[in-house]
């Protein structure tokens, strides 16, 4: 089994095109890193064949990180899976080949018991990669510098104090939307007592049968209420009938 999924990422790398590299898209990078008509699990992490591949996007949506690693398929029957499988030497090579953009890669430290496994950098300094028994990973150095720089103190001080301008951005805009709901509550207050006052009207009108002038137009939504309804509202918004000269 071991040699059936050994042989099967072989023929897969190999088939994979010599262009595949940082700096795709992640359009580009699903057409090569996913099982076609399959979709993906996340925007950044594919799966093809015996191949898992999870890419780091920048801003402008062009992958400045890749990291490669064989399938797990832990079997209780097979002790070899304990460790998982590994790529071989051979898948190693095309992997960091596919990755290296114009220059040559140099190995620069030894990690592993394999002699494959280690910490490599391109002879133009642009691209690092780590090979180990978790896989094969590869970024370009520029975009670890930008990260770098952004978790130094100083840079790392101001994010911490832009938290604060957010916080009292929100107050400021919190503040906006309670003075905004209050001045509809009084509007709303105004329309019930509106409503109320027009109500004893009539019926004032009804008793003494006297004859009433036609009304401006109201708010329909009060109209609609029976009297106990138009109560209960105003009960609910503070506003006594009393205030209203009503009955």
């Amino acid at each position: 089994m071991k040699r059936c999924i050994i042989a099967l990422l072989t023929g897969l790398l190999a088939s994979s095109s010599a262009e595949a590299r940082i700096g795709d898209t992640k359009d580009e990078c699903k057409a090569r890193y996913q099982e076609p008509g399959k979709p993906n699990r996340f925007d950044n992490l594919f799966g093809k064949g015996g191949v898992d591949t999870d890419c780091t996007f920048d801003a402008d949506g062009r992958c400045v990180r890749v990291s490669y690693r064989v399938l797990y398929v832990g079997s209780v029957d097979d002790s070899s899976m304990d460790a998982g499988y590994k790529f071989t030497a051979d898948q190693t090579k095309k992997l960091l080949e596919m990755n290296a953009g114009v220059s040559k890669w140099e190995k620069r430290e030894v990690i592993g018991g394999a002699d494959h496994e280690g910490i490599f950098v391109t002879k133009d300094a642009s691209r690092k990669a780590r090979v180990n028994s978790f896989g094969v990973s590869v970024e370009l150095t520029s975009y670890v510098e930008k990260q770098k720089a952004k978790a130094m103190p100083e840079a790392v001080d101001k994010t911490i104090a832009s938290f604060g301008e957010v916080a009292k951005t929100m107050t400021a805009h919190e503040l906006k939307l309670a003075e905004l709901q209050r001045e509809r509550e009084e509007l709303k207050k105004a329309a019930v007592k509106q409503e109320l006052e027009w109500r004893r009207l009539v019926n004032e009108a009804k008793a003494t049968g006297r004859k009433m002038r036609p009304r401006i137009a109201g708010r329909p939504e009060l109209e609609r209420l029976t009297d106990d309804e138009l109560l209960a509202v105003a009960k609910e918004l503070g506003v006594e009938p009393s205030e209203t000269g009503a009955d």
